[in-house]
């Protein structure tokens, strides 16, 4: 998140000089790379470990097959964390694919620029991903005693907002503004998540379940490039964020009824 902003701050930095920035961005990852082969021995002590050669030892005491399907039983079982893994795919569909979508727009709408394109993209990575690390640092503001499923729709009637704001309102400052109260509760929402699958989980299914979740959850982000970027190309941005919002109020709809249907499983943090 925090090299997200670093990343576009950049952009901004070298007067979006594009080519040069690509070099750096691929410097990055050849240095990564150096850096694996240069500890590869760590690597190779730490999968030694007790605890990971324990965890593997329980692995294998089951077939993938039979592992994956008692996963995706225990995900369908427990309400609560089947909710959540469906709306957390609905949310990694439509925030995989409002970086684009906002690119498209704001490459034909100068009204919505802060001084120029590249820094307006860096504005809103900003904005997004420093709300997120503050909501994350910040576990007392209240917020911990409310549902996933409300945060959840909070996020989702912020991106509807968000969306009339780029189709009609066309505000800056809203547009900001809108980002920061969309981005504010996931903040919360990971970490609780994860909390919620580590403590219904056992120790010998948790990797398994994990992967169930993040293939669901992942699964969601090419289809809502497909769809949202492929109705800004083929008909314009603004159908396309018309599209946007009503998938978001629908999301954040079904949300709402969750929150109000489902027991409030959140635990106050002392």
């Amino acid at each position: 998140m925090v090299f997200q902003a670093v990343g576009a701050s950049l952009i901004v930095l070298l007067h979006n000089n594009f080519p040069l920035f690509a070099v750096i961005n691929g410097f990055s990852f050849l240095l990564a790379g150096f850096v694996l082969i240069h500890d590869r021995q760590l690597f190779i002590k730490l999968d030694n470990d007790q605890e990971t050669v324990q965890s593997k030892k329980l692995e294998k005491r089951e077939s993938l097959r039979v592992g994956m399907g008692h996963a995706i039983k225990i995900v369908y079982q427990d309400k609560q964390i089947f909710v959540m893994v469906m709306l957390a795919a609905g949310v990694n569909t439509l925030g995989l694919a409002l970086d684009g979508l906002t690119s498209v727009l704001l490459a034909s709408n100068h009204t919505l620029w802060i001084g120029g394109f590249a820094s307006t993209v860096a504005s809103i990575s900003i904005i997004g991903s420093l709300a997120i690390t503050l909501s994350a640092l910040f576990m007392h503001d209240g917020l911990q005693h409310v549902s996933l499923p409300a945060l959840t729709a909070v996020t989702m009637i912020s991106l509807v907002l968000f969306s009339i704001n780029m189709c009609w309102l066309q505000s800056p400052i809203i547009m900001l503004t809108t980002m920061a109260l969309a981005s504010y509760p996931i903040g919360k929402i990971n970490p609780r998540l994860q909390g919620d699958i580590f403590s219904k989980v056992d120790s010998k299914h948790l990797t398994a379940t994990v992967s169930v979740i993040s293939t669901v959850t992942i699964l969601g982000g090419p289809l809502g490039n497909f769809i949202f970027l492929g109705v800004a190309n083929m008909i314009n941005p603004e159908i396309a964020w018309v599209v946007f919002g009503i998938v978001s109020l629908l999301v954040g709809i079904i949300a709402i009824i969750c929150a109000v249907t489902l027991p409030n499983q959140s635990e106050s943090v002392n």
